[in-house]
Order: structure tokens, then sequence, then C-alpha cells
């Protein structure tokens, strides 16, 4: 793939995700809770036209899920970490966010403790609402990512936080994110199993933009451990082919069959293309085919570079431009 389709698939997926995280602030549909262990409603081979026989690990929730591991004294904390806790005076999101990018690198163990009991804070346990205490929340895992001595139980914590359905989706959505972005950083051999697990379990919520950031997960961390690019593209293919798969996930999905080069998703992008889809779906199916297509998708590419709609013939744009360098 050249270095300008991947470009192309970058700004799609990003273009994606800015729209989930306002769908989040405007009350993103979550997923049921339920009070009892999280069971498995689908297996992957589920989908009516599996195209590729390859071998994806199953679905499977643990049967023992991780536990939050919190022992932090509050009344050992700097006064600057007292602010991001939302404690004095001066509560209000945007005092605690400065006070968030203030925190040092060199964070003591009982101050990282104390973020991972804000971490865990559902909506009624903060005084701000939740859409800000959500992006409060992420800033504080990307401090915790940056400490120079690296936070023991951050991994677990997400992975607690993701299983327990009573956090709202938008933040399990994040904890999977960021799960993703510190695989790698994981040392212990079972925690990075039961973090696949994860990915492979949470691509199954289609109904939401959880699937497709697990599979951006999993597509990032291809050939560390035992993710394989070819089980990867299978799932991804799989969740396009899929009438359940929600609009969300099935955009990533697409740009995920494109960025691995997975041309059984052609079909499905074609079909999605000439729909009456939305536009943010098109867009990506379009992307899809430039990327995988042939030089009889070159009508139908044409056909969209004209359109009156901006964000359709800049993308069917390039896309043919992606097709041309192909068949020369």
């Amino acid at each position: 793939m050249s270095k300008k389709a991947l470009i192309v698939i970058v700004v799609v997926i990003a273009a994606v995700f800015l729209v989930v995280r306002i769908v989040g602030k405007r009350g993103i549909k979550q997923v049921t809770a339920d009070t009892k262990k999280p069971t498995v409603e689908a297996q992957v081979g589920g989908s009516e036209a599996k195209s590729k026989a390859v071998v994806t690990p199953e679905p499977s929730t643990p049967e023992n899920l991780p536990k939050l591991r919190l022992s932090a004294d509050t009344n050992q904390i700097s006064r600057s970490l007292a602010v991001v806790m939302g404690t004095g005076d001066r509560i209000d999101y945007f005092t605690r966010i400065k006070a968030v990018h203030s925190l040092s690198k060199e964070l003591s163990d009982n101050e990282v403790q104390a973020l991972f009991l804000l971490l865990n804070r559902k909506s009624d346990q903060d005084p701000i609402p939740l859409e800000q205490l959500n992006a409060l929340k992420n800033d504080v895992v990307n401090v915790l990512k940056a400490q120079t001595q690296k936070p023991l139980d951050l991994a677990n914590n997400l992975m607690a936080m993701y299983y327990d359905k009573t956090h709202d989706g938008v933040w399990r959505d994040y904890c999977v994110q960021h799960l993703g972005n510190f695989y790698q950083k994981i040392d212990n051999a079972n925690e990075q199993k039961m973090a696949r697990e994860l990915f492979w379990v949470a691509t199954q919520e289609m109904d939401s933009s959880i699937a497709g950031t697990a599979l951006i997960a999993l597509a990032n961390n291809i050939n560390q451990s035992d993710v394989t690019s070819d089980a990867v593209a299978n799932r991804a293919l799989l969740l396009s082919e899929d009438t359940k798969c929600g609009e969300l996930a099935k955009i990533t999905s697409l740009q995920i069959c494109a960025k691995l080069g997975e041309k059984n998703v052609l079909p499905v992008a074609r079909q999605i293309s000439t729909s009456g889809a939305s536009v943010p779906l098109r867009m990506s199916a379009i992307a899809a085919v430039g990327t995988l297509g042939e030089e009889s998708d070159r009508l139908m590419l044409e056909k969209y570079a004209a359109s009156t709609d901006t964000r359709l013939r800049t993308a069917a744009q390039s896309a043919l431009k992606r097709l041309g360098k192909k068949s020369i």
C-alpha cells in the first residue's frame, strides 16, 4: 500500500472517531448494563458470508474477570492532585483539566492509585457532567501512560473497567483504545494474553464504536504475540458483511480491510458505495474501493468524483488517484 493510501485511511478513521466523540457527548447509545457476568452474545463465525478460511480467535469472556486494584489514601495527596480529584473550592472542568496537564511524570504510587479511583468514577460520582468527566479521565490515562515508571496496575484496571458494564459506553470505548496503545508495554505475559482476549471480545460490540476501536487495537498490534494480520482482516471482513453491525463499527471495519489488503470486502464496499447509506459510511466504502478495487470500478468512482457533495467528491477523487496508480 502506498504511503498516500495509508494517509487517506488514517484520515477517514480519524474522522470517524471525531464523530464518535461528538456522539458520545450528545448521549451515545450505551451497551445495556448487566449485573451478571458478561456473556458472549455472538460467535465470530456468525456472518452469513464467511469468505476466507482463516482461523480467528473465538471471543470468549474470561471466567475470572480482572478486578480493580485500588488502594489510595486520598488524605495524602498533593494540592494539584486534589484539584484534579475535584476537591476544594474550584471543581469546574477547565480548572481540573489544567491541573491534569500540570501533573508530574514522577507521581508517587499513592498518587497513581488516587488517579485510578478517579478513573473508576461514574456519572453520579463526580460533580462535572459525564461528557466532561470522560474527557478528564481520558487525559488522566495519558498522564499515567507517560509516567517515567510504568504504573503496574494500569492495564489491569483498564480491563476491569471495560468489563464493568455499569460504566458508560464512551468510557469503556476509551479503555479499549488506551489498552491498545499500551499493549506493547505490558510485561506480564498472562496480562497481555487477557488484553488480547479483551480485544476480540470487544469486536462483538457491533452496535457502538467499541467494535471498531477493538479492530484498530488489534491492527496496531499485528505480529505482537499471537495477533496475526489474517485473523484481524478476517474479523474486519465478517463485521463489514454482518447486517447487524452498526454504522460506526462498519466504517472502521471497511478501512481495516483496506489497510490489510482484504479484497474479499470489495462486494460489500461496492454495494455500500452505491447505496443510500450515510455519507460517512459511503466515504469509507469508496475509500476501500479505491485502495483494493479494479479498473472496472472506475465508472462508479468517476460518478462520485463529480458529486455535488464535497465529502463524497473528495473521497472519490482520492480513490481514483489510488486506482490509477495501480493500473500503471
